[in-house]
């Protein structure tokens, strides 16, 4: 049987991923499938609820990979790669997981006191962790590490919502040309 918020997580999802938090209403995730306000409040009582549920399930998505890379037989090194590919797969699979990360990241100056028990940070936490081990990252201090997975995961949130403004900067073959070396760079960046 199918969850009957599920058509709110998902359109929600949509609308959070195009315009944020604070552009999308209740209404207009309503509006969205054709119901009314109330509809949406008898699963979820506020924006932020529902947003709460839309952020876990990125989280979820996300989570799912990294803990998949974390436990793979491999190399630390090894690993650091599949976190690479891993990251930017899921981000190319599910862009509005990337624009909601994004946005959640630079747009939540009324929620940050919480940040530390957003769905987010086990997915920071992990991918810490996973750097941490590499031969390189090991006797860094943690906050060297935090701040170069912060930057790694940056690199490829950003660089997934960008292709349409980097196609209409650069052209097609410029971008494609970028888009084929992208993530080898980063990768080179560890030694992977």
């Amino acid at each position: 049987m199918t969850d009957p918020s599920r058509k709110f997580i998902d359109a929600a999802t949509d609308l959070f991923a195009e315009r944020g938090l604070h552009g999308v209403s209740l209404a207009d995730v309503a509006r969205e499938l054709g119901l009314t306000k109330q509809s949406v409040l008898y699963h979820f009582k506020t924006k932020q609820a529902l947003f709460g549920a839309v952020l876990g399930e990125v989280a979820d998505r996300l989570s799912s990979t990294l803990v998949a890379v974390k436990r793979a037989e491999v190399t630390p090194t090894d690993r650091v790669g599949l976190l690479i590919d891993g990251i930017h797969t899921h981000m190319a699979a599910h862009p509005q997981d990337a624009r909601i990360i994004a946005r959640e990241l630079a747009d939540n100056p009324g929620r940050v006191d919480t940040a530390r028990s957003l769905p987010l940070t086990e997915i920071v936490d992990i991918a810490v962790s996973i750097l941490h081990a590499h031969p390189a990252a090991a006797p860094l201090p943690e906050a060297r590490v935090a701040a170069a997975t912060y930057q790694l995961i940056g690199a490829i949130v950003f660089f997934s919502i960008s292709e349409p403004t980097l196609r209409a900067m650069w052209g097609s073959a410029r971008l494609d040309s970028v888009k084929h070396v992208f993530l080898p760079v980063l990768k080179e960046a560890w030694g992977v």
